[in-house]
């Protein structure tokens, strides 16, 4: 009887004995790291991405191909990763940075001009946009990594008649947004019709810890520099269709410093500087 009772109750005692050793026996890890290009002027060369060690993709590319690289890679699922981004083929290595994974991660890469590394960053806003409200009028959005102004900066925007002498922008301020360091701004919806082919926008810069004047607007005197140092993406905006209605749905501009080889308006004054834009 006792050996027949051991007999029914060995079946388990195995069982017990398997599950503790396979509490001893740590399960392997793995976590995924999605990367894509949000912009890049090197629309048509091939990056390889390594993390880790690990070859993710040899053809990143940005609107053609594979835009995106994805994969599920060995190893902690928290923690910091090595990435490697390279020109495919050569050893031009454009971007050598750590970056934060929990579990499923993705990461976009950014590049303004051809001679700029690229940026890494998590979001460039909503893709789900609603379009503006109504068809004269357009929607701009901004972005700066600009280390000489603040983590955050509150920029205003005030409407200008560009038919009224003297040049004067609007006492009341149209609108705002605030912008951090890194990270896409919301998009602020301009009506570009309200003074007919006029209209048009400047800003302020203000540093919203203490709300003090960064760069306050300034006016030209002559016609075709009063604007472009300071509203360049919003004067993109035109010339407008042959209805009058804007050229653009969306925009999104750079906000950055002038340089000695910029026009005048825009020498060490920050500017901004239309990124992409997309058509009614």
């Amino acid at each position: 009887m006792k050996k027949y009772i051991l007999f029914l109750l060995l079946p388990f005692l195995c069982l017990a004995a398997c599950q503790k050793d396979g509490e001893a026996v740590p399960q392997p890890e793995f976590y995924q790291l999605t990367l894509s290009w949000f912009f890049t002027p090197h629309a048509e060369t091939a990056f390889q991405v390594i993390v880790d060690g690990t070859v993710v993709t040899d053809s990143l590319l940005f609107n053609q191909g594979q835009n995106f690289a994805s994969k599920l890679i060995p190893g902690p699922s928290q923690g910091l990763k090595h990435l490697v981004l390279k020109v495919t083929g050569t050893d031009s290595t454009v971007l050598d940075t750590s970056v934060m994974v929990n579990g499923k991660t993705s990461y976009q890469l950014l590049a303004i001009s051809p001679d700029e590394k690229p940026r890494i960053y998590q979001g460039a806003g909503s893709r789900t946009e609603a379009d503006p409200s109504q068809p004269s009028a357009g929607k701009i959005r901004y972005y700066y990594y600009d280390t000489q102004l603040p983590e955050e900066v509150k920029m205003v925007f005030y409407r200008v008649n560009l038919g009224v002498r003297p040049i004067a922008a609007e006492e009341t301020p149209f609108g705002e947004l605030r912008l951090k360091r890194g990270e896409f701004s919301p998009y602020l919806e301009l009506p570009m019709t309200v003074y007919g082919r006029n209209t048009t926008y400047l800003f302020k810069l203000i540093d919203p810890s203490n709300d003090a004047i960064i760069q306050d607007i300034v006016i030209f005197p002559t016609p075709f520099t009063r604007t472009k140092g300071y509203s360049e993406s919003i004067y993109a905006n035109r010339p407008p269709t042959a209805d009058g209605l804007p050229v653009y749905k969306f925009i999104t501009s750079i906000l950055k410093m002038g340089g000695p080889e910029d026009p005048v308006p825009r020498r060490d004054k920050y500017h901004d500087q239309p990124l992409f834009q997309t058509t009614w």
